[in-house]
């Protein structure tokens, strides 16, 4: 047995195993079992925030033939968290999405692919193979400091360590037992060791992790089959429609998209009597393809398969311990709103932060953590799995009557355009993934005017517009998307506090909110929102810690913000200063106003909900910055030091107000 000897990959010029990397080591914080699309999207979160990960894929490269294809805005809003979203676009079809009754005609409905709230096209659609290269790239070439990658082996058991008390990973914070992993180069055979923290499944349908959990896959698989054949087009092809179609042909179902840069896709639901093998072949693909536009001597076919679709989730995404899945590990959606990969990402951008305020000994209950993670996910790829299976319904009737009454019935309703306009939005298309239980306070807003409004905000993703920061010189900067100013940690927003008649009270409760310690342990940036027809303060004139922020910011132009927050505009009079406070993944913790707009109620809920851990210290021996430089400021060793070394977090219940802050409140003409 060999001490992880496995060649490490930290070069993406053949993504084969290299032995690159002389410098491996034996333990790891993560261990990530795939490197699809999910697992190098996760890596490249847990690479920029500094944690050790190892990531394991069988395969010897990322997949070389196309098989998902769509990614939604909230997609993209991910990967501009770790800044590929401009590279990922620009490899990438805004398609508008059209309902056929035939092959290129008898249109029954088209959607736009319009820019969101988000400030992303709604959809796009790429190449597999060059989007799965791009992320993985992502890590490879900017986090080699704290992420590995091994191809073409696997994972062939983990066990709990059986002693924990003499290893030096092992840190008091976090008292949960090492994973003992064993990993099998495919090529060789050889069996290597290593030891983890964190096992994440990313490794598919077919998951080994999720298999080793004992968790189960609950649901079914559609009894009609599909035909998918991607080809590569020639130069000379004649012209293909350039628009993704549902081809709604009760004789054959089908539909039809191009891919970047040259390639299309077709799909063709196989009838009862038709055999899988023989719908393969030559003499009667071919003319199947020709009648939906293929000149089959003017393209070369990379991939033909029959497969049915798929409606599962598992039973157990994590299990209870420090294993989670990810993905399709955990949850299959039929393909009819392309929310595959875009499920992964979101299941990705609600995990990673938890991870790291887990490793960097911030939260007490890891298992309350963890859990919420299945808690907050799953009713959301319910809703997926749900109005997909509806979707495909629709398209999928082979029955001419019944394809009758659905046209007539199509063509009448959206001749309404509130109808018309309803199916177009985002929301018609796809379930709002909201959370509703969780690691959220939705106490938070019992008591405040307007309560079914602000509610109904909480657990949703805050919109992305432009907005203006402002800057020292409380001059307007230029506009930026608000995920540039919310940054990477919780951001805590304030409303209205501009007022001039502003009071003692809401100054003592900005210093108590700006210099509590809980605030400062989860690193929060500090934001005041002005609407542009509200004369604007400056809140934040004492400095904060190293650990936060502060920035002043104006809504955009048609007051984004303050009609998602109040449903209003800023001119409202009866506009109440109000606190809303975003998690690191861009959903909503808690809004707080009137009698709840206290300190101690703010602070408590946050408190109590993440479970934060009151004797919190870094290890910096290994934990690592994002600058890359391996160790923290000396201002940030000099406050954690503090908290380290057993001082009180007596501010806690935001009883550390200071008399003498009292003018941190600044008026500005």
């Amino acid at each position: 047995m060999n001490n992880i000897d496995i060649n490490i990959n930290n070069n993406n010029e053949n993504n084969n195993i290299t032995n690159k990397n002389n410098n491996h080591q034996k333990y790891y914080d993560v261990l990530i079992v795939g490197c699809g699309p999910n697992g190098a999207l996760l890596a490249n979160f847990l690479g920029e925030m500094g944690i050790k990960t190892l990531v394991v894929e069988c395969a010897k490269t990322f997949t070389q033939v196309p098989r998902a294809a769509h990614l939604d805005d909230e997609g993209l809003r991910v990967l501009k968290r770790i800044g590929l979203e401009e590279e990922i676009l620009k490899q990438s079809f805004q398609l508008d999405v059209k309902f056929n009754k035939t092959f290129c005609s008898g249109n029954l409905t088209s959607i736009k692919p319009e820019t969101t709230e988000l400030n992303f096209p709604r959809s796009i659609f790429w190449f597999q193979p060059k989007f799965e290269e791009s992320i993985r790239n992502g890590f490879l070439e900017r986090y080699s400091n704290f992420v590995d990658l091994i191809t073409d082996c696997r994972v062939i058991s983990i066990e709990k360590e059986k002693s924990t008390s003499n290893d030096e990973n092992q840190d008091e914070d976090n008292p949960i037992k090492l994973n003992d992993i064993r990993i099998e180069n495919l090529s060789t055979g050889e069996i290597s060791n290593l030891k983890s923290k964190i096992i994440i499944g990313a490794d598919g349908g077919n998951s080994f992790i999720r298999k080793s959990i004992g968790s189960k896959m609950e649901g079914s698989s559609s009894k009609q089959r599909w035909l998918v054949v991607d080809a590569k087009i020639d130069e000379d092809h004649p012209p293909l429609p350039h628009y993704f179609q549902f081809i709604c042909n009760p004789s054959r179902p089908a539909l039809t998209l191009p891919i970047p840069p040259n390639h299309y896709r077709w799909e063709f639901l196989l009838n009862e009597n038709e055999k899988s093998e023989e719908m393969e072949k030559p003499e009667i693909l071919y003319p199947l393809l020709k009648s939906h536009g293929a000149d089959i001597t003017k393209l070369e076919i990379i991939r033909k398969a029959c497969y049915l679709f798929q409606n599962r989730i598992a039973d157990n995404w994590y299990n209870g311990d420090s294993t989670l899945l990810i993905g399709d590990a955990c949850h299959l959606v039929p393909p009819f709103l392309g929310m595959g990969i875009s499920s992964g990402f979101r299941d990705v951008q609600n995990i990673a932060w938890k991870i790291d305020l887990f490793l960097k000994g911030v939260i007490s209950n890891h298992q309350t953590l963890f859990s919420s993670y299945q808690i907050e996910r799953q009713p959301n790829i319910e809703n997926i799995t749900e109005k997909a299976t509806h979707a495909g319904e629709m398209i999928m009737i082979t029955n001419r009557y019944k394809a009758f009454i659905r046209n007539l019935l199509f063509t009448t309703l959206l001749s309404f355009p509130s109808i018309e306009k309803l199916f177009h939005n985002k929301a018609g298309m796809k379930p709002p993934n909201v959370i509703k239980h969780g690691l959220i306070d939705t106490t938070s807003s019992l008591t405040i005017q307007n309560q079914q409004s602000m509610k109904s905000i909480i657990g949703q993703s805050i919109p992305q517009p432009f907005v203006k920061l402002i800057n020292k010189q409380m001059k307007q900067q230029k506009e930026i998307l608000l995920d540039e100013v919310l940054g990477n940690g919780f951001s805590c927003l304030f409303f209205n506090f501009n007022k001039k008649d502003i009071n003692s009270e809401n100054n003592k409760l900005i210093s108590k909110i700006t210099t509590n310690q809980v605030f400062k342990i989860l690193k929060t940036n500090f934001i005041q929102v002005i609407g542009n027809n509200q004369k604007y303060s400056k809140l934040f004139s004492k400095p904060l810690s190293s650990s936060s922020s502060s920035s002043i910011i104006f809504d955009d132009s048609k007051e984004t913000l303050f009609k998602f927050i109040f449903n209003s505009n800023s001119n409202n009079q009866s506009l109440q200063p109000t606190i809303v406070i975003i998690r690191p993944d861009k959903f909503i913790f808690g809004v707080y106003q009137n009698v709840n707009l206290k300190s101690s109620k703010i602070i408590s809920s946050i408190t109590s909900i993440l479970n934060i851990n009151y004797n919190y210290g870094f290890n910096y021996e290994s934990i690592h910055y994002s600058n890359n430089t391996g160790s923290a400021s000396e201002s940030e060793k000099s406050f954690n030091s503090n908290v380290h070394s057993g001082n009180s977090l007596g501010d806690i219940s935001g009883d550390d107000y200071d008399e003498n802050n009292s003018d941190i409140l600044e008026e500005f003409n």
